[in-house]
This record gives structure tokens, sequence and C-alpha cells, in this order.
């Protein structure tokens, strides 16, 4: 199996062409584009960092299975020295591991469930307010319509239970916050860390398992009420658990099947976040005291661990405005695309990457390069004629704004074409 993965990413290379080409027509190039560009345009990640990311989450999959696993054995025993035919994944792995800092040796990767795992009948999941709301509404209307609900919830002999995850962008140094209310008064409020790497949605879950844990572990709470009720801001955590798909969700399956077998129910709402609910806020608060907690959890989700390696691995793009979303003829669009990506005619790429270009027809002493186009004079009078200011230092902003066509046009009929 780990041979044939590894036959499996060498032979990805054969699978870029045509995503390649799905980019060029997407942004409106032609088929001598420079790939690169190409790529750089339409937002794609460049094919080194796919194949890296590739590799990275092949063998992140390894460290995830059982210790018993033929392909975990194998990765297991791989040394330096080892070698698979020619070049190895495994070495592969760990020179990229060691230039991005991804080194996971000392975390537990979390196994995953073979099969979903299915929750007992008697727990509900709410993944909307008893009164229907859209997240577009305003924060007091959707307050207002939280606590409503929390308030209809809360009139039964349930124990209730504010659950929330915390964590950034990067994945570091995740934190879960909980507060437990029991209708005699008392209320237990509880904070963790969820791990070195984490991301909100792992939080989140283990947030709602330290709930469950907390409200079974003194038998006086669980004898003196009918259930719980868990009031979470995560949709997708409720879903996970539902679904029944991953580690930490299985784990609280576990625990629900607990609760049913002592004949007590649950009940997992959503509420609205940041909207000033007092329990969700309390909660949030100490999700985030528990992130700089010294002691750090040393387990890791698969899925974090590939999370984490696309964030440092990908590079961030912004999106781009398409030259589809121009209803503009064919002949428009591609001289926009050439623009965009300098690949003008008699253009010459050079090995070490530089370019090379012809020389203006109206200017013979300048080079034909993108900054010329508009800056020649007889390019700037098509565009005067047209009622545009020809000479803008923001040129590269001017071809993704809706001038773009006219832009194009005036090039078309200076240069006949680029």
């Amino acid at each position: 199996m780990l041979i044939s993965k590894y036959r499996t990413l060498k032979s990805k290379k054969s699978t870029y062409p045509p995503i390649l080409e799905a980019a060029k027509i997407i942004i409106g190039a032609v088929s001598s584009t420079n790939n690169e560009k190409a790529e750089q345009e339409c937002g794609l990640p460049p094919l080194e960092s796919r194949r890296k990311l590739a590799t990275i989450k092949f063998t992140n999959k390894l460290r995830s299975y059982g210790l018993d696993h033929i392909s975990r054995r194998v990765f297991d025993k791989w040394k330096h020295s080892t070698r698979l035919k020619r070049s190895s994944t495994l070495q592969l792995d760990s020179e990229i591991r060691k230039e991005l800092n991804l080194d996971h040796s000392t975390l537990e990767f979390l196994q995953e469930p073979l099969i979903p795992k299915n929750p007992p009948k008697n727990t509900c999941f709410e993944l909307e307010l008893l009164q229907p709301c859209s997240k577009k509404e305003d924060p007091v209307t959707l307050r207002q319509k939280g606590l409503e609900t929390i308030a209809i919830l809360s009139q039964d002999n349930f124990a209730i239970a504010y659950t929330d995850g915390s964590s950034d962008r990067s994945l570091s140094n995740g934190g879960a916050g909980i507060i437990l209310l029991l209708p005699d008064g008392n209320n237990y409020k509880h904070k963790i860390n969820t791990g070195i790497i984490a991301s909100n949605f792992t939080s989140e879950l283990v947030a709602i398992r330290e709930a469950l844990l907390l409200y079974q572990q003194n038998p006086h709470v669980i004898d003196s009420t009918e259930g719980l009720v868990i009031f979470s801001d995560s949709k997708s955590a409720i879903e996970a658990i539902r679904n029944g798909e991953t580690n930490i969700s299985c784990d609280i399956i576990t625990l629900l099947e607990q609760l049913h077998n002592k004949r007590k129910s649950c009940i997992l709402q959503w509420i609205p976040a940041h909207v000033n609910i007092e329990g969700n806020e309390c909660a949030d608060s100490l999700a985030k005291e528990a992130r700089d907690f010294e002691h750090k959890c040393t387990t890791i989700t698969l899925d974090d661990a590939n999370a984490v390696a696309k964030h440092r691995i990908m590079n961030h793009t912004f999106k781009k405005p398409l030259v589809t979303e121009f209803d503009c003829p064919r002949i428009i669009t591609s001289t926009i695309a050439r623009l965009r990506t300098e690949h003008l005619k008699g253009t010459k790429i050079h090995p070490d990457k530089t370019r090379s270009y012809v020389q203006c027809k109206h200017c013979p002493d300048l080079q034909f390069t993108r900054n010329h186009i508009l800056e020649c004079p007889t390019a700037a009078t098509k565009l005067l004629k047209m009622g545009m200011v020809p000479l803008r230092d923001s040129l590269r902003e001017l071809l993704y704004s809706p001038d773009a066509p006219r832009i194009a046009e005036a090039v078309i009929k200076t240069f006949d074409g680029i």
C-alpha cells in the first residue's frame, strides 16, 4: 500500500495539465500562456506546493493508523538510511516537515473511526432556534431569539451547559470553556487546553465532550435532573456529533449512550455567537484563557494536522475578478488575460525566468512591455478619446476594474492585438 501510494504521488503530474487547461479557460488566457502565470492569475496554488501537501497528507494518514496497521509499522520502522526503490516518499516528507517546521513527532494522532457511529435516539440535535432566524439579522434580534430559545429549554428540570472553543488561523494552542448551571442554583466553570495544534472546530467538540463529563462525574447531579441541555454556537460541531465520523464525536456519542443507559436525555441546541448572550460569552472567555495554559494537550486530529500543513504550504491568495464576469467578445477577454499575465506576442522567457520583449511599433526605442502599452502616446490618445485618463500608476488595479474591457479595446485598436 505504501509503495502504491508513493507511485500515485509520483504520477500526479499527469493530472495537472487538465487543471492548468481549466485555469487558462477560466482566466480567458490562450494555450501558450505561461503555466505559472496562469496558476497565479487563477488563484491556483503552485504545483510544487500541491505536491508537498499531498505528501504531508499521506504521511499524516499513516500516523493516524493503529500501531498494528501494516502501513503504520512500515512508517514507524523507516530510517533515513532506508530506501524504497529510488527517492522515498518518507524521505521527502521528512525534508518538507523540516523546511516548514511541521514536526508532529511529539504529538499523538487520534485514530479516526473506521465506520460512523450513531448517537442514541433520545438525543435531540437542534441546528435552528425555536423562532426562524438568519445570520444576516441584526445582533439585537438574534440575541432576543436566542434568549427566548434558552428560556423555553431551561424551564424543565434539566442541567444547562454553555460550551465554546477558541483557536486562531494558524491552529495553535486551542482552548475550550464550559459553564454548567444546575436547577438548584449551583454552577461549575471548567476550562481545558485542547492542543498545541487544534482548530476551532476541534476545540468546540472538546468543549461539548467536557460538558458531558462534567455532568456525569457527580452522581447527585444526574439523580436530581432529567437530563442535560448543551448550548453551543457551532453548528458544524453539532452536525459532526450527529454524523459520528470523527474520533472526538465518537467519544461524545459514547458519553451520550451512557446517559441513555441511565435514562437521561440530552439536547444539543445551537445558539448565535457574539450577540452578548451571557452564558456563551463567559464560556468564550474561559476558552481563550485555556489557550495560555502551560500544560498543553499533546493529541492531534488528522484534520487539524492536514489543515495546519495547508496553512503553511499554500500561498494565501486573494479573490480576483475573472474575465468571465465581463460580457464581451473573446478577443477582448484574451487581451485582458494577456495584459494580466504579461503574456505578449514576441515575449521570450529565458531559463533564469527573465523576460525580453519586442520593440513597440510606435516607439522604436522602447520595449513592448505591459507597463509601456498604456504609457505609449498612441495608446494614450485612444484612451482619451474614450473618456479615460491614460496615465495611471495603478495599472494592475485597472486591469481588474470594470474599465478593463475598454482598456483592452483601446490596446487592440492601437496595436492590432497583442
